[in-house]
């Protein structure tokens, strides 16, 4: 069982490596399935292999050049500051309404990320974000992270590409940013968590490993309209996912 669950991290972090995407959305669900209690095991366990991934992601695009410090930076110190309204937001918020609320906005920006084609590569203060606009898109990654629980690397990688950022550049940037934030999630559970240290130390190798080997084959041999397309499809699968939890929670109700 362990040896399969390795496995599977494995292949997830290579395919959410090679996007820049956080994979809280396929960790989660699964250190739970290994039998983790849900709050304290598997979420921080998810976390961890978050961190992992992205932070291998980074590490190999950083090598490539293709992360725009100054965005990613920016971004994601917007997001920290966003985190705790989003937490403050549970306690008022229909959860159900904004789960499809927000999985109605990240459809339509990978739709319009889908139907944009890849810029001609131009001087970088050409397509970097507007210090206004970087602000306003972190701060609703941390806000809608924290609220409803669901990594904001799935928001940013298509904001970045209608931005006219190319898709390569866009998926480091987001994968500098989700490792920053997942950490900072990390820190926040890890007093409470109770993870299996040995069992965590191999699951994070995996996933580094898996992340790197992705995030390497995309950063120098993926074509950019082949992996632009592969992004689009999985946030729209991730829409659809949380889309469908609000759905049904409403229904519930």
């Amino acid at each position: 069982m362990t040896v399969l669950i390795a496995i599977l991290v494995m292949i997830a972090a290579a395919l959410f490596g090679m996007m820049g995407l956080g994979s809280g959305i396929i960790y989660v669900p699964l250190m739970a399935w290994w039998g983790l209690d849900f709050a304290t095991g598997a979420i921080p366990m998810g976390l961890l292999l978050s961190v992992a991934t992205g932070g291998g992601v980074a590490y190999t695009y950083m090598r490539q050049r293709l992360v725009h410090l100054k965005t990613g930076i920016g971004v994601a110190s917007a997001a920290l500051l966003g985190a705790p309204f989003g937490v403050m937001a549970l306690k008022i918020m229909p959860l159900s309404l904004v789960k499809i609320v927000l999985a109605t906005a990240a459809f339509y920006v990978a739709l319009r990320a889908l139907r944009s084609g890849e810029p001609v590569r131009l001087a970088e203060r050409s397509y970097l974000l507007t210090w206004t606009f970087t602000g306003l898109v972190g701060f609703t990654m941390g806000f809608f992270s924290a609220l409803v629980g669901v990594g904001g690397g799935f928001l940013l990688v298509p904001v970045l590409l209608i931005s006219g950022y190319p898709t390569k550049e866009a998926v480091g940037t987001t994968s500098l940013v989700v490792t920053i934030s997942t950490l900072s999630a990390f820190l926040f559970h890890l007093p409470t968590a109770d993870i299996p240290v040995r069992l965590a130390l191999i699951f994070t190798c995996t996933a580094l490993i898996g992340a790197r080997a992705g995030a390497w084959w995309a950063s120098r041999h993926a074509n950019p309209k082949a992996l632009r397309i592969l992004i689009g499809v999985i946030i729209m699968f991730i829409a659809l996912k949380v889309g469908g939890e609000g759905l049904i929670a409403l229904a519930v109700r």
